[in-house]
């Protein structure tokens, strides 16, 4: 997962988004504990069967994109 650094770059999520990673550097490093941080994700839904029946149940998968970090403390 790309995480980048945006703690002393202005972003304009409206017209950035698509290319994060050309207007922002990558964050080095670990994230520290208790850092803002804006996280995209996408969000599936699925019916799945569970392990020995053939009952389908509902399953939710949250995919994360990419991290930009906003301030650390």
């Amino acid at each position: 997962v790309p995480v980048y650094d945006a703690r002393k770059t202005i972003v304009d999520f409206s017209s950035d988004l698509d290319r994060l990673g050309d207007v922002l550097p990558s964050f080095p490093g670990e994230v520290p504990v208790g850092s803002f941080t804006v996280v995209g994700y996408t969000c599936s839904s699925y019916r799945g069967a569970i392990s020995g029946s053939n009952d389908r149940v509902a399953h939710i998968s949250f995919n994360i994109l990419w991290a930009v970090v906003c301030g650390t403390p």
